[in-house]
């Protein structure tokens, strides 16, 4: 007992000097995490440097002398200690630097015995290289960062918000919601005139074939009536058949001019609709032929019974 309590005496006389030795080379941060960090020590045993293993116990405070304690006691045991050097790591967690003063208190005694530990005093502040701690366990304020957060107004006005993005991206789903809707109003514009085109086509069809199958009708209806005539005539017609002759070759040259104007006025009709309604299909076509066969028939029988006169 007599023994470690010079040791430790001798021990806390040189305490000194490793607090110089700290303080020129710093208490090392092994890695950017925020706990836990190097403490580096040295301990002399009587004259000579120590070797073996120790119970180390270290306390932090906020006071150097007094005070409360800052965060858990940390007992460690064995540390084996080399030509006076050892080395440990020290996890008082994130909470116990907050920017405020601390100081460090160490205590030592031989690992395994029953003999007190010896408190060395003073306790050692904690300077600067330990509180680089403290940029990864701030506020929000830019002297106080909380776990690496920085306040949008410490940020260069170069560097995109959240928000900016935000309305960004608003501001273009809005334009296309905008051009979708107008897009597909103007389908339905486009749909609804086609639609009415082709209303127009098949009613001018059903009309073109009405007035044509009432010429043939008409037509068929004179011609029977002109055959009719010429029978009752009788022996009168070989008599007069010059004069009839010459009128029949006058009312065929007037029919085929009536059948010629009437071709021309229904085809002009028929190609303008074509040409008016190419998105209609082939509902033109069909009625365009279908009229054409209609003449061309019409032609035939007039012909063959104009000349059977």
């Amino acid at each position: 007992m007599e023994r470690f309590s010079k040791i430790g005496t001798r021990i806390r006389t040189r305490l000194g000097c490793c607090g110089s030795l700290l303080a020129a080379c710093g208490l090392l941060l092994t890695e950017a995490i925020a706990a836990p960090f190097t403490y580096q020590g040295r301990l002399v045993d009587g004259t000579a440097l120590a070797n073996g293993n120790y119970e180390l116990t270290f306390r932090l405070f906020d006071s150097l002398t007094v005070g409360s304690r800052v965060g858990p006691e940390l007992v460690l045991t064995p540390v084996g200690v080399t030509n006076g050097l050892f080395t440990v790591a020290l996890d008082f967690g994130n909470a116990a630097f907050d920017g405020a003063d601390r100081w460090l208190e160490l205590a030592a005694r031989p690992a395994g015995t029953g003999v007190a530990p010896s408190v060395f005093v003073p306790r050692q502040a904690i300077t600067a290289v330990p509180y680089a701690l403290h940029a990864l366990n701030g506020s929000a304020d830019a002297g106080a960062l909380t776990l690496g957060t920085l306040p949008d107004g410490r940020l260069s006005a170069n560097i995109a918000r959240k928000t900016d993005v935000l309305t960004l991206s608003n501001t273009l789903s809005a334009g296309l919601v905008s051009t979708n809707n107008l897009l597909a109003g103007q389908i339905s514009s486009l749909n609804t005139r086609v639609t009415d085109v082709g209303g127009s086509v098949t009613t001018s069809s059903n009309v073109l074939s009405a007035r044509l199958v009432g010429t043939n009708d008409l037509l068929a209806g004179q011609i029977s009536s002109l055959n009719t005539r010429v029978v009752d005539v009788g022996n009168s017609v070989t008599t007069s058949s010059n004069v009839l002759s010459s009128r029949l070759v006058a009312t065929n040259d007037a029919l085929v001019a009536r059948l010629v104007a009437t071709n021309d006025i229904l085809a002009g009709r028929i190609s303008t609709l074509n040409t008016r309604v190419t998105d209609v299909g082939g509902s033109v076509t069909t009625s365009s032929n279908v009229l054409s066969a209609r003449l061309v028939g019409t032609n035939d029988l007039l012909a063959g019974q104009i000349s059977s006169l």
